[in-house]
């Protein structure tokens, strides 16, 4: 799991350095070459500065990414759920050509922290999987909360994938599933939709002390 975890650090140090960390180093370019047009040639030096807006918001957006990546703040704030709700908005700006649906039945609650974020890795890799290495072009999610459970189903197109491969994460999914005292279940419908359904026991979460 520690190997796992610092692979994923590598990988997202990597992409810092390649992506904000470049186009910050751009900014301060651009905004050089601004200034030096700005007494010389207005015109040209506002549309140096409408580029530079560009680049500073899009890498605000590339940054905003990796830090929901690295722990998703409104986890903490707000619970499962809606973070979810967050991720898959994520995904769809991500993965344009694709339809992704998220439905929550029953009643949500908050789990302790250690179960939200482990159950939140879990379906992160799942969607991540069968998005970027299936394929797939229609993903439906489903959370259905029961007083002792927490079903969620992952159902997509796109081609089948091991059942226990390394995630994109680097953590194989009887891992997590295993941490959360679970199990899961993959299989393929006649119609060639690949199902991935993980039951995980529902803990409360601890009482906040007034």
């Amino acid at each position: 799991m520690i190997e796992a975890q610092e692979e994923e650090r590598k990988k997202i140090a990597r992409r810092v350095h390649d992506g904000p960390a470049q186009a910050l180093a751009n900014v301060v370019l651009q905004s050089e070459i601004s200034e030096r047009l700005f007494s010389v040639d207005p015109e040209r030096s506002r549309k140096e500065l409408a580029a530079l807006r560009e680049t500073v918001n899009k890498t605000l957006q590339e940054l905003r990414g990796f830090i929901f990546e690295l722990r998703p703040m409104i986890l903490d704030d707000l619970g499962l759920v809606p973070t979810l709700r967050r991720y898959v908005q994520t995904l769809k700006e991500l993965h344009a050509t694709a339809k992704i649906e998220l439905a929550s039945t029953g009643r949500d609650r908050r789990l302790p922290a250690e179960d939200e974020i482990a159950v939140f890795r879990l379906i992160q890799d799942g969607l991540s999987e069968r998005l970027q290495r299936a394929n797939a072009t229609q993903v439906a999610l489903t959370l259905e909360w029961s007083d002792d459970s927490l079903v969620t189903t992952l159902e997509s197109d796109g081609r089948e994938l091991p059942v226990d491969s390394d995630a994109p994460s680097g953590v194989r999914r009887s891992e997590r599933v295993a941490l959360l005292r679970g199990r899961a279940e993959q299989t393929v419908r006649a119609d060639g939709k690949v199902v991935l359904q993980v039951t995980v026991p529902v803990r409360p979460s601890p009482a906040l002390i007034s």
